[in-house]
């Protein structure tokens, strides 16, 4: 048995995701305190595979189920051989291997994106329905997009970014500026894919989001239950469908950046602090999510790169 396996949201093992799913990596039986790279196998023999992420194992050789690929097929992610015109049935390889070793001890693992699913999605869209997973403050609408929701009455709420959504989870709609909860209501007609504008990105505090849409039946009573329902849709049970930017601030020069994917706590090595980079390398940033505080849940973290100055300056 392998010791490294794909899964999906839910955390359960698959090799088929849908377009626009996330796809999670797990292991077990591994190398302790060991980093490990992940490539995607090009599909031509001409290309080197791509470094798609490199995480290291805990004390105890495990990684906890970590994002490799968010968005699949849906986003121009700079991965040519996954795009969102692949054909039904077509399998992808992902090599995991460790990080500069001699003896990678190599692990193939195959997936396949398909691109129709019945199952009912909603997801952060632009106005013709393509995946749009940020927006900066006051530039844009908040729009949905609803896939194979029933007919009938929709109730969608926007709440804030949490990780592994549970069926009797409260739901805890966002507060717009004028202090009017993120909930609406609206008449589904049922047809497969449609588009809403809910609100505009400026009545939103910055952060990260996700939806939740429950579909009413007819006679239905439970539109308003603040909490998780078995069949609610959620836009994503792990990362954030939405995250609002602040807007570049030109006086100082800085781009405020935010985050939206999960990863394990850093419980196995501190980051490295690196003084100097060369030019053209890539330099990561680390978060380790149980340092934040409390005020900080559901927060989208904002990341500036600003020039250097001296105590002096």
């Amino acid at each position: 048995m392998n010791r490294f396996w794909l899964s999906d949201e839910t955390y359960s093992a698959t090799e088929v995701f849908t377009v626009r799913s996330t796809i999670f990596i797990e292991g077990r039986g591994l190398r302790p305190l060991t980093a490990y790279d992940f490539r995607l196998v090009s599909r031509s023999s001409n290309d080197a595979a791509t470094l798609l992420a490199r995480y290291s194992t805990d004390c105890y050789g495990s990684l906890a189920a970590t994002a490799l690929i968010p968005c699949v097929g849906a986003l121009n992610q700079g991965w040519r051989d996954i795009q969102p015109c692949v054909s039904i049935g077509n399998t992808f390889t992902i090599r995991a291997g460790i990080s500069g070793s001699r003896d990678p001890e190599i692990v193939d693992l195959n997936f396949v994106v398909a691109l129709r699913s019945k199952r009912p999605r909603i997801f952060h869209c632009d106005a013709d329905g393509r995946l749009l997973t940020g927006v900066d403050k006051g530039k844009g609408p908040v729009s949905i997009a609803l896939h194979n929701l029933p007919a009938g009455f929709v109730r969608v709420f926007l709440v804030p970014r949490q990780f592994g959504w549970q069926m009797g989870d409260p739901i805890e709609p966002v507060v717009t500026r004028e202090s009017i909860p993120c909930k609406w209501l609206f008449h589904h007609d049922g047809i497969a894919k449609r588009v809403i504008d809910l609100t505009e990105s400026r009545d939103i505090p910055a952060g990260g989001y996700q939806f939740v849409a429950r579909a009413i039946p007819s006679g239905g009573h439970d539109a308003e239950e603040p909490f998780l329902l078995r069949n609610d849709v959620i836009s994503d049970r792990q990362s954030a469908s939405l995250v609002v930017r602040l807007p570049f601030n030109r006086r100082s020069g800085s781009d405020p950046l935010t985050t939206g994917f999960s990863r394990p706590p850093l419980t196995n090595r501190h980051c490295l602090k690196l003084n100097n980079s060369p030019r053209g390398t890539v330099v990561y940033a680390a978060f380790d999510g149980d340092a934040r505080t409390s005020a900080l849940d559901s927060k989208g973290p904002a990341i500036y790169v600003v020039r250097h100055r001296s105590p002096a300056s």
